[in-house]
C-alpha cells in the first residue's frame, strides 16, 4: 500500500510540474522557467540531506550524474517543444519515454506478457497518429514540436534506469547529486545562450512549486 501511495504522490506531483513548467516556459522562455526550478529544488533537496546530516550509502548514488544530464537534456526537449508545438501532442509523445527501462528490462531479463508486449505496440502506433498533421495540399506532415517531443522522450528514457539504480542505492543523496548535475547543466546552458534572467516576484512562487515535481 505504501508504495501505491508514493507512487500516486510521485505521478500528481510530477504531471502537475510537467504541466505547469512548460507553460511558464512559453512565457519566459525555457531557460529561464528552468533556471529557477532547477535553483528552487536544489535547495530545498539540500536542506533535507543536510538535516539528515547522512553519508551517501553507497557510489552508486552517482548514476543520479549520467541520470541528470539525460533528463535534463530532455526536459529542456519537452519545454521547447511544447512553446512551438500544441501541448495536447507533445505530451503523449514525450510520455513513451517508459519504453527505454521496459527494453532495459528485456535486456535485463525481464519478460513482459503478450499483452504488455501490445499496449506497448498500441503506444508506439497512437504516437506514430498523434505525430501527423493534415497539411495544406491534403498530404499528412509531422505536427509542430514532433522532433522536440521524440527528443524529450529519449532524454527521459534515459534517465529512469540511472536514477533507479542510484535511487536503489541511497535516493536521497542520489536526489541532491541529480539536482546539482542539472541546475550545472542548466548553468552552463545559460552562460553560452544568455538569456534575461529576470521574473517578476508574483511568479516566483509557481516556480517554486513546479520545483518540487
Amino acid at each position: 500500500m505504501q508504495a501505491i501511495v508514493l507512487a500516486l504522490g510521485a505521478s500528481l506531483t510530477w504531471g502537475l510540474a510537467d504541466f505547469f513548467g512548460p507553460l511558464q516556459g512559453r512565457v519566459l522562455g525555457a531557460l529561464r522557467t528552468l533556471f529557477y526550478v532547477q535553483i528552487g529544488g536544489l535547495l530545498g533537496i539540500a536542506l533535507i540531506v543536510a538535516v539528515r546530516a547522512e553519508e551517501p550509502k553507497d557510489a552508486m548514488a552517482f548514476l543520479a550524474i549520467p541520470a541528470a544530464i539525460s533528463g535534463t537534456l530532455g526536459l529542456f526537449a519537452y519545454y521547447r517543444g511544447i512553446a512551438v508545438g500544441a501541448i495536447s501532442i507533445v505530451a503523449p509523445i514525450a510520455g513513451i519515454s517508459a519504453i527505454v527501462p521496459v527494453v532495459v528490462g528485456i535486456v535485463s531479463g525481464d519478460r513482459p506478457s503478450v499483452w504488455q508486449l501490445l499496449g506497448m505496440a498500441c503506444a508506439l502506433l497512437g504516437v506514430f497518429l498523434a505525430a501527423r498533421e493534415p497539411g495544406r495540399g491534403g498530404e499528412t506532415r509531422l505536427a509542430a514540436g514532433v522532433g522536440l517531443a521524440i527528443l524529450a522522450a529519449v532524454g527521459f528514457g534515459g534517465y529512469f534506469p540511472f536514477m533507479h539504480a542510484a535511487g536503489n542505492a541511497d535516493y536521497w543523496w542520489a536526489s541532491l547529486i541529480f539536482r546539482i548535475t542539472s541546475t550545472a547543466v542548466i548553468l552552463v546552458a545559460i552562460a553560452v545562450q544568455r538569456p534575461a534572467l529576470g521574473v517578476p516576484g508574483r511568479i516566483l512562487p509557481w516556480l517554486a512549486l513546479i520545483s518540487a515535481g
